[in-house]
Order: structure tokens, then sequence, then C-alpha cells
């Protein structure tokens, strides 16, 4: 949540997070568009009662009845055919006092992708609002789209559903046979490595049974099996793209894409390739184990590992938008179609996991690519400081959205590991990742803590946890819908209790 000194107003600019609106004849009709776009965005702070001049200085002009204001700004937040989702808790709206005059500030916090979109007058498209610099602008119906892809329980499984226009057919047998090799490599005693190919695609998540009673490859089977050609008949922005610029003046020293036709190009194979790339992007360091055994996997590998298959497993395929890795001499970059589904803050402290495509997770995830479901970033943290880099750099962008991690790492060329920790092994897949003694996560503190009190609230989470007020809500709302614990009141009242 945006926080800004109104002791300092003049020196308060509107912006990304901030707005302001005069107000001087009661809450404007714009102040709605402002809250839809913050809600839809990354949340902010409207001003109700301070004004803007030429040279863009904030001003408190105060509000005539700053009481009933609250009440006609609540009235209408509550109104189902004016708002769609009222996404605020009584302590997001007061009266405070700046320069001696009253003013409205409302805290709009960033909407839940189930509450998204957040539109106005009962218009889902026309109504939908997104920020972007200092104005509110109208999504597109794209943008649109993409957030009721996301914020309903069908989204949850929209990769596991079959495609009854492709048949078993247009998976390549090649891939599908590569991957049971790696399975057969990492799990050797695996169940499913007996079964036949159809009921082997079928336990897997990328095939299941259409209307008509027959196999079809799934959303998530023909992404990660499927030829390019047939995946851009269901995903037309469909496009992966690995770049190594090192030199600075060629466009490109090395290059892999889905649609030159020499390859399958689906998901799976595109990870062999660009994985077999980056591995020789950091030196390794000469290491062994207990057995005196020359260790190649170090945590700076695991840690990009995650990231490229992150890129490709929370892409939103349907959306404009290549999902592109790009390696220079400073830096590797992963970059995908589609925002995050929890904000920034909350996905980089770690321990929550909200997939866009979770059928490709379980997949990679039963290879030992990724770790296990929230622990993603942890092990990031933990390769890039056992490496003495910085941690790796979150950021999303919208119309169209798109989301963007980078590495600050020196490439094998100049990096020699002498600036690693020489005692440090990486762990292996599906260990923890992290060798030091690892913080308590959250869930745990929270439910321990109940079972010595009778209650929490969100305040205490942040002070037992350090979490962000952000992190802390999405704790408490994943223990709720897991069945852990359960909401009394709203507001500033809400507390929880064991069930």
């Amino acid at each position: 949540m945006a926080v800004f000194d109104l002791r300092v107003l003049d020196g308060l600019r509107e912006g990304n997070r901030l707005e302001a609106k005069e107000a001087a004849g009661g809450v404007p009709k714009s102040v709605w568009e402002t809250y839809s776009a913050f809600a839809n965005t990354n949340g902010g702070v409207i001003l109700m009662g301070v004004s803007e001049d030429r040279q863009h200085n904030l001003t408190a002009t105060g509000v005539r009845d700053p009481e009933r204001m609250v009440k006609g700004f609540w009235d209408t937040v509550n109104n189902r055919n004016k708002i769609s989702a009222n996404v605020l808790a009584d302590e997001d709206v007061s009266i405070e006092q700046v320069d001696g005059v009253p003013i409205v500030v409302v805290h709009v916090p960033r909407a839940s992708r189930e509450s998204k979109p957040v539109y106005i007058d009962r218009n889902p498209v026309g109504g939908t609002y997104r920020r972007n610099g200092e104005g509110d602008y109208k999504c597109s119906e794209e943008e649109y789209r993409a957030m009721v892809r996301d914020n309903g329980t069908g989204s949850d499984t929209l990769d596991h559903m079959p495609l009854d226009r492709f048949g078993i057919e247009d998976l390549d047998t090649e891939t599908i046979g590569s991957y049971r090799n790696t399975l057969s490599a990492v799990r050797p005693g695996h169940p499913w490595l007996a079964l036949d190919m159809d009921e082997f695609l079928m336990r897997l998540g990328a095939v299941a049974k259409g209307d008509d009673g027959r196999p079809h490859p799934t959303r998530a089977g023909l992404l990660m099996f499927g030829h390019d050609w047939k995946i851009t008949q269901e995903f037309p922005y469909y496009f992966l793209d690995y770049r190594e610029m090192t030199d600075g003046v060629r466009r490109w020293d090395h290059r892999i894409v889905s649609g030159d036709g020499e390859w399958s190009g689906n998901l799976y194979d595109f990870w062999l390739k660009v994985w077999a790339r980056l591995a020789q992007t950091v030196r390794r360091p000469f290491a062994v184990d207990a057995d005196m055994r020359r260790v190649d996997d170090t945590p700076l590998h695991l840690a990009l590992r995650e990231a490229l298959a992150n890129a490709l497993i929370h892409a939103d395929y349907y959306i404009r938008g290549n999902t592109v890795i790009i390696r220079n001499r400073e830096s590797i970059s992963f970059s995908n179609p589609g925002g995050l589904r929890i904000p920034a803050d909350v996905a980089m402290a770690g321990g929550l996991s909200d997939s866009r495509n979770p059928t490709l997770l379980k997949m990679f995830a039963l290879i030992s690519v990724v770790e296990r479901a929230g622990s993603g970033f942890d092990a990031m943290r933990w390769g890039c400081d056992w490496a003495r880099i910085p941690h790796p750099k979150l950021t999303e962008s919208f119309d169209p959205d798109r989301t963007m991690l980078e590495f600050r790492v020196e490439t094998a060329d100049s990096w020699d590991g002498s600036s690693a920790p020489s005692s440090s092994v990486a762990p292996t897949s599906g260990e923890s990742t992290l060798q030091t003694k690892p913080k308590r996560d959250a869930r745990d503190v929270v439910v321990d803590y109940l079972r010595r009190e009778r209650s929490i609230d969100r305040a205490t989470v942040e002070r037992l946890t350090g979490a962000s007020a952000s992190k802390a809500k999405y704790v408490l709302k994943g223990l709720v819908e897991d069945g852990m614990i359960e909401q009394r009141g709203r507001g500033r009242g809400t507390r929880y209790v064991l069930r």
C-alpha cells in the first residue's frame, strides 16, 4: 500500500499511486474511474479536498462536510449498480486535517485476482480502468479478458481443460519420450513409468477426456508437448525467444525461437535447449560433495533454472507478447506475457504461490525442475546470496500485461567463482534450498500463535512475521481458504480464529 506524508503535501505529485481531487461539490464522478484504476493496477491513494496547480503542486483546499462525503462515498462503493466490488476495509477511508482544513483520504489496495476486474456503471468492458502515469485509462478488451481468465475458479483448472479440436497425434512423440527419459533419470521408481503412453499422458494432465468421451490434449499438454504450428492455432500470440547478446555490437550472438520450423517449438524442448545454454552462463567453481565427487550444480544454477521454468509456467499465452529470455554480459532477464496474480512484494517474500498454469507447474515439478510451490524466490535469493550478487528484480507492466525478472549476474566469461563461498554445495533438487537456518513460514507462525491465543488480527500477523500488509493479508486469506482458520467480523474489527 502506498504511504504518503500529508504534512508535506506541497512536496507530493500525482502519479501511479496518488490522485488529487478538489471535490468542492462533493464526491466527484471521476473518483470511481480512479478507484477502478488503482484496484486493477497496484493500488493507490485518492485525496479529496486537494487541488493541483499548473506547476503540479498540491494544495489542501478542504471539503465542506467531510462526514457526509465519507458516508456518500461508502454508500456508492457498496452499490453494485455503480461499483462491481468493494475492496476497501473500514480503515482505508479517513478524514485528515491538513493545513487547517479537512480532507478525505482513500487508500485503495490492489484488488485480489478474484475481485478483478473492478469496473463501474455495470459496464465490464467499457467501465474497467487501469493506472498509467498520472492518469486512468480504459482497459482494452484483451486486458479485460485476461483479468476474467484469472479471476474465477474456472481459471484454476484452465490449463487442465481438454481441447476437443486436437488429438493425441498433435503431440510430438519425441518430446514426450524425452520427458519420460528425464522422469526415469530423476525418479527411477516412479509408477507412471510403467504405464502406456496414453495413460501416462492422462496421469500427467497432458491429456483429458473431452465432451465426446475421447482423449484430447489439454491446454498444458499442447503447450508442453505440441508442435509449434498446432500450438499457435489455439494460442495465436505464442512465441518463445532466447537471445544471447554479449559483444554489444551484433543484435545477438545466438538465438533460439519457437517458430523457425527446425524443431518442435514446444515448451519442453525450448526448456531443454535454453537451459543447456544458460547452464554454461555461470562458471562452476571447483567443489566436491561428501563422497569427494565433483558438484556442478551450484545454488546460482538452481536460481536461474527456477527463473526460466517460472517464465514458462506463469505466462498467459492468450495475450500479446512473446516469452523472451535475454542473456548479456551484465544480466539475464526472463519476461513473459501476463501480469502477477499476487502483489510483487508478496511474490518476492516467498511462501505463497498462485500459478496461472498449475498443470504446467506439476509437469516441471515432477522432473524436479522447480521447487515446491511458493519456495521459488527463496531458491533464487539463496542462489544470489551464495554468488554474492544482488537479488533479482521483479517488475510488472501493463497494456499489455507483462512480467519481468532480471538477474544482475556476471557471465561465465568474467566470473571465476572466486567470490562464492568455497564451502557451499548446491542442494539436490527437491531438498531444502536454504543451508542456513530457514525463516519460519508465516502460516506456521499464525497457527502456532492461535494455538496459544484466542484470536489474531492482520496487524499482529505483520508484527509477528515482519510481513508487509499485503503479505499478511494473503497469508490469512490462504489459511481461511484451506479451512485452517475462519474470519470473524469485518473492517477494523476483523479477527481470525482456529477452526
